[in-house]
């Protein structure tokens, strides 16, 4: 199954449109195209996006779960495009925030619930029970959550 951005592009114009002639327009293709897009794009994904009359144009479900879908897809790849483009330029985009889940309950248990703990950007440093003294490496390291710091973080730096 090969759909492409373009043809994903061409299906949301003809379903927002609900007419092939102004969707085509709208691309700045022609209609005879346009019609064997979504033909060819129907005969590969096997199902019928689109009730065509001579008058009207319709949405199936499937088509209406493509559009809503393709929408999704279609920001994501414009949102990829700029960042690419700002990133190109020398002016980095903000990351997004990547959760990360607590340590592991099996992992945590093996350490005392540390001595210490030591906030490098949101690293966190658990030492084991059995050293006197922090060592010069902490044991085990793991990366809060965003959302961790800001509500207050229950985990074993809490106590």
């Amino acid at each position: 199954m090969d759909v492409e951005f373009r043809d994903l592009r061409y299906f949301a114009a003809v379903a927002e449109e609900l007419h092939f002639g102004r969707a085509a327009a709208r691309l700045h293709i022609t209609q005879p195209g346009l019609s064997q897009a979504i033909a060819r794009m129907e005969r590969q994904l096997e199902v019928q996006l689109l009730k065509r009359t001579r008058s009207t144009v319709e949405l199936t479900e499937v088509g209406a779960e493509l559009l809503n879908q393709g929408r999704r897809l279609l920001a994501d790849l414009e949102r990829a495009v700029t960042r690419v483009r700002m990133t190109a330029r020398g002016r980095v985009p903000a990351s997004p925030v990547h959760r990360a889940r607590p340590p592991q309950a099996a992992k945590v248990s093996q350490f005392s619930g540390p001595r210490t703990c030591s906030f490098t950007g949101s690293s966190v440093a658990y030492w084991s029970r059995a050293a006197a003294a922090p060592p010069a490496s902490p044991v085990h390291r793991a990366r809060l959550p965003r959302a961790a710091k800001m509500s207050g973080y229950s985990g074993p730096c809490a106590r």
